[in-house]
């Protein structure tokens, strides 16, 4: 078999890229025909191609020069009394629409008589925030919160509800505890694809929310939408933040890339209202700043519909149907909810619904079957995925929750006993990053950068010793922080928690260091996680943590290296109640089963009795039996804990269906 013939037949099969004329360079199959030519022959835009220009509703095809629309199943060309038509109508049935206001959602047939669908009378249920429909399953999906949910993120919480006929049946709260502010369907493989504003991820979860991942954490600052193209794989996120720009990544969350964004010189200030054309593959977008409507190829090239529209400067969220986009926005001081329809093609039309009200309206959903095209096969059947299976760009990959790790045969799962994990950043042991990385918390002001952006390092106080006293503390019960004016209770001394303002409670000067737990380097005045043994680096200033090491290198991925010598030894063999290695650290921190008079610790690696949660004396090496113990406020003065890093909280469904 040539090599031409082998690539073509590997693009056809997976649909992830095309090779050009040339026979050498291959292009994204989303950048075939998107009106740019990416080919250096310009095979790509070439016939059957249409013009960019060209007015099709959604497919077009280029023969002798003159191009021909066609439609998508389901669809009929409009009626232009013999000339040839560019408008596709859906054939079937009438289209109805589901919009949310405030604390609930109202299900309409005409924008103009609205059922309250009734999510207000939960009390667990109220300011929604986004939602979405699975049209064959009437399966009806919101983020919804508490009214104080801004100021703590994680109030928040993922529902979902039959909804048949414009009345809700069987509503139950599928995750609990997180920021789900907003969220995407992909409809053919039953995920729901979140994106969190304050703790700056994009996650997704299965139907039923027994497994949840998240995908892309890095430099996602106030993110604003997200939408999932499940016929191509790719999703696609918006933010606003420092550096405004629109995202895309498989729907695994492999190969994250910014389309565009303002530090390219972009104009982009405040991208908003994603929604997808699922029959042309084009996203479109609101700049409320720029009050403008933008069309964008799933490759990047971005052109503006309609600019200098005040009315967009208060866009919420938008919908597309046939040819219209529907724009929803609560308009100035009136607080009159209303919305727009422009023409896709054109960005003509404005047509405005003024609907009668009042409250801030948040999101629209146009309901009719051809919104959501079904593929011709479901590239997620038949792959038996301990966890769950996701599509990709170029077919389907299996994955695992969050604080579990694929193993060799990919598609099974490894707990990595991990609290630091992208999903789970405990925030009593972890911080996050700028750029989102989760971090042990002892890695704090340790005089390191173990951040990409050095935020670790960031707002650490010098200690000195001149600073005056202001406040007595109780030597024998508190810590007196070196700021002076400050008293926590001496149970926070060196539990990886900075509790005083000025760190000073974990401050590498203070004696941490001789308290470190088991399997860390004492070195320099601090502790080092024991990943920093034997891994071939000096840390210490005196070479301590490298000392008497084995020269063999590790997989991370499939071995585990033994405390004290480094010696590598299979992962299997951890945790599988033989000792491996001579100081037995590969049955060290292994999971426990505690009975019901007990509570565990360490990670879920010990058990202690309830009476001796709270008695003063600490039974774990992670002091989480003595933490936020009562304490007489008498004794107890001034004390603050600094503001919570963000963190997200794995959680289990409470209702299973």
């Amino acid at each position: 078999m040539s090599l031409l013939l082998l690539l073509i037949l590997i693009s056809s099969v997976t649909g992830f890229s095309r090779l050009c004329n040339n026979g050498k360079d291959q292009i994204l199959e989303i950048q075939w025909c998107d009106g740019v030519s990416d080919c250096p022959d310009g095979s790509d835009e070439a016939p059957p191609c249409c013009p960019p220009d060209t007015p099709c509703s959604q497919s077009c095809s280029l023969s002798g020069g003159e191009a021909t629309c066609s439609c998508q199943d389901g669809f009929l060309f409009l009626p232009t009394g013999g000339v040839p038509s560019t408008t596709c109508r859906a054939q079937a049935s009438t289209r109805e629409y589901l919009i949310s206001i405030d604390d609930d959602i109202s299900f309409s047939p005409d924008l103009q008589n609205f059922n309250p669908l009734g999510l207000d009378a939960h009390p667990d249920s109220n300011s929604v925030f986004d939602f979405g429909y699975d049209h064959r399953r009437e399966l009806l999906f919101w983020c919804s919160g508490e009214q104080a949910v801004y100021e703590a993120s994680n109030r928040k919480s993922l529902w979902r509800g039959q909804l048949v006929n414009g009345k809700l049946y069987n509503p139950i709260k599928v995750l609990s505890q997180i920021d789900c502010f907003k969220l995407s369907l992909d409809w053919v493989n039953q995920r729901v694809y979140w994106a969190s504003q304050d703790n700056r991820r994009v996650m997704v979860t299965d139907y039923n929310g027994e497994w949840s991942k998240v995908l892309v954490w890095r430099n996602l600052d106030q993110i604003r939408g997200i939408a999932v193209s499940p016929s191509t794989g790719y999703m696609f996120w918006s933010c606003w933040g420092d550096n405004p720009h629109i995202g895309r990544a498989g729907m695994d969350g492999t190969d994250p890339v910014l389309l565009i964004q303002k530090e390219d010189g972009m104009v982009i200030e405040q991208p908003t209202a994603l929604v997808i054309d699922h029959f042309a593959n084009r996203l479109y977008w609101v700049d409320a700043v720029g009050k403008s409507l933008h069309v964008m190829t799933f490759s990047g090239h971005d052109r503006i519909l309609r600019e200098g529209d005040e009315q967009l400067r208060y866009a919420l969220q938008m919908d597309l149907f046939e040819d219209s986009l529907y724009i929803v926005y609560t308009s100035g001081e009136s607080r009159k909810t209303e919305m727009n329809r422009y023409n896709k093609l054109t960005g003509l039309g404005h047509t405005r619904h003024t609907m009668g009200l009042n409250g801030t309206l948040t999101g629209i959903k146009v309901l009719h079957p051809t919104q959501q095209p079904s593929r011709p096969s479901n590239p997620c059947q038949g792959k038996s995925c301990e966890h769950f299976c996701l599509i990709t760009p170029d077919g389907a990959t299996c994955a695992c929750g969050d604080g579990y790790k694929l193993t060799d045969d990919r598609r099974s799962c490894q707990y990595m006993n991990n609290p630091c994990t992208q999903f789970y950043c405990d925030p009593t042991k972890c911080l996050m990053c700028g750029d989102g990385e989760c971090l042990l918390m002892k890695f704090r002001c340790d005089g390191d950068s173990d951040c990409q952006d050095a935020t670790d390092e960031q707002n650490c106080v010098a200690v000195t010793s001149s600073i005056a006293r202001t406040m007595d503390c109780d030597d024998a019960r508190e810590f007196s922080c070196r700021s002076g004016d400050q008293c926590i209770a001496r149970q926070h001394e060196c539990d990886d928690i900075q509790h005083c303002r000025d760190g000073s409670d974990e401050h590498p000067v203070n004696p941490c260091a001789g308290q470190c737990q088991l399997y860390e380097v004492a070195c320099d005045g601090k502790c080092l996680s024991y990943k920093k043994r034997c891994n071939g680096i000096s840390d210490c200033s005196d070479g301590s943590d490298e000392a008497g090491c084995s020269s063999e290198p590790c997989d991370e991925d499939t071995e585990f290296r033994c405390f004290s010598s480094g010696r590598c030894i299979p992962l299997r063999r951890k945790c599988d109640r033989h000792s491996d290695c001579s100081d037995s650290s590969d049955e060290s921190f292994c999971p426990v089963v505690c009975s019901a008079t007990q509570i565990s610790c360490d990670q879920n690696t010990k058990c202690i009795e309830h009476n001796e949660r709270c008695d003063g004396a600490l039974d774990c090496m992670d002091k989480s039996d003595e933490a936020d113990c009562p304490i007489d406020p008498g004794h107890v003065t001034g004390y603050q804990p600094i503001r919570d890093q963000y963190f997200l909280i794995r959680s289990v469904p409470d209702i299973h269906p």
